[in-house]
C-alpha cells in the first residue's frame, strides 16, 4: 500500500510542479534511516525469557531456516532472476528469514546507492503475493483451530513445487548467468 500511495503522491506533486523536489537519493537515505529504526526496534521487543526457554528449537529452526534459504538464495535465485540475481535475492533471503524489512535491510547493505532497481523490484512483486499472505494469515491458524491440520500441511507444502513447476511451464527457469 505504501508503494501505491507513494506513486499517487508522486504523481500529484508532479501535476504540482513541485515533483523534482523528490529525488531519488533523499528518499533513499530516508529508507535508510527508517530501516534502521525498524530493525532498532525490533532487537528491542524480543523477549529474553522466551528465548531462554525454547533455546534448543529456536536453535532446529535456525538451522533449519539457513539451509532452506542459502539452497534458495545460492540454487534458485541464479536460475530466477535474469540481472542482478544477487541484490534481488538478497530480499528474499531476509524476507524469508524473517521479514521483509530484513531483506530490505541486507539489500541496502550490499547495494547502498540502490542502483540496481531490486528494491523498487520487491515492492511492485510483493502487491499481488501479499493478498496470497493475508489468506495464509488469516485462513491457517483457523483450519489448525477446526482440525484440518493435515490439509493445511499439504497446502503449506504444496506450494513449493507448484512454484518449480510454474517456472518450468513459463519458462521463466533458466541456467545462471553467473558462476555460482
Amino acid at each position: 500500500l505504501a508503494l501505491i500511495y507513494g506513486a499517487v503522491l508522486q504523481s500529484i506533486l508532479n501535476k504540482a510542479g513541485a515533483g523534482h523536489y523528490v529525488d531519488k537519493p533523499t528518499m533513499t537515505r530516508v529508507g535508510s534511516t527508517v530501516t534502521d529504526y525498524l530493525v532498532f526496534f525490533g532487537f528491542c521487543t524480543i523477549k529474553k525469557a522466551v528465548f531462554a526457554d525454547y533455546w534448543l528449537p529456536i536453535l532446529i529452526f535456525s538451522l533449519l531456516g539457513i539451509a532452506v534459504n542459502m539452497f534458495m538464495m545460492f540454487y534458485i535465485c541464479p536460475r530466477s532472476f535474469h540481472d542482478n540475481w544477487f541484490e534481488r535475492g538478497i530480499i528474499f533471503f531476509g524476507e524469508f528469514s524473517g521479514v521483509m524489512a530484513t531483506g530490505v535491510t541486507l539489500l541496502r547493505v550490499v547495494d547502498t546507492d540502490n542502483k540496481s532497481g531490486s528494491l523498487e523490484g520487491a515492492g511492485v512483486a510483493s502487491i499481488p503475493c501479499s493478498f496470497f499472505d493475508l489468506f495464509q494469515i488469516g485462513m491457517y491458524p483457523i483450519f489448525c483451530g477446526l482440525g484440518y491440520t493435515a490439509l493445511t500441511g499439504a497446502l503449506v507444502t504444496a506450494g513449493v513445487p507448484l512454484m518449480f513447476l510454474l517456472m518450468l511451464l513459463t519458462k521463466t527457469w533458466h541456467k545462471p548467468l553467473t558462476k555460482v
